[in-house]
């Protein structure tokens, strides 16, 4: 009788779970890979030992061939490095055309993206705002100006690599 491969590995139906590292901005690498193990993922791809193009959730799963029992699961988490806006206030200007950049004063910015000047071109009256003084091109704009920090998932057990922050679950 020729042995199974079950039996050839001691019996152990399935090998064990893939243990995972952040390693790089969005890439995970399999620190235990074996190239003669089969790697099932779902939500990365895998290149050798390394797993990129992540999604939160996403999973790796090793066995021996395709179709045999495969290990449990181990998980990628990531989330996006971004800007947190807390208190905003108003600032306005009135003048006449063309109308300048308005800008948020002390550190204050317009948006996630970090901008800090900007806005819509402003309201535009005959002269509405400003008391005759501009032939018809006069403009009122009000943006908000936001204070802000950086996520922060330590506490969380979550790495900052780059812009994402990663962590892994072994299974």
């Amino acid at each position: 009788m020729i042995p199974t491969l079950a039996g050839l590995r001691g019996g152990v139906s399935s090998p064990s779970a893939p243990v995972l590292s952040y390693t790089s901005d969005n890439v995970f690498t399999i620190t235990n890979y074996d190239a003669s193990l089969t790697y099932t993922v779902s939500g990365a791809t895998l290149s050798g030992s390394f797993l990129i193009r992540v999604s939160n959730g996403a999973t790796v799963r090793a066995s021996y061939s395709a179709g045999s029992p495969a290990s449990n699961a181990s998980t990628m988490n990531v989330l996006a490095n971004a800007r947190v806006l807390t208190d905003s206030v108003g600032v306005t200007d009135t003048g006449c055309g063309p109308r300048g950049s308005l800008c948020c004063p002390g550190g204050r910015i317009l948006d996630p993206a970090g901008n800090v000047c900007g806005g819509a071109p402003g309201s535009m009256a005959p002269d509405a705002f400003c008391g005759g003084a501009c032939d018809g091109n006069c403009w009122q704009l009000t943006i908000s100006c936001y204070n802000w920090y950086w996520t922060n998932y330590t506490a969380n057990g979550y790495t900052l690599i780059g812009n994402t922050w990663g962590k892994a679950v072994n299974g």
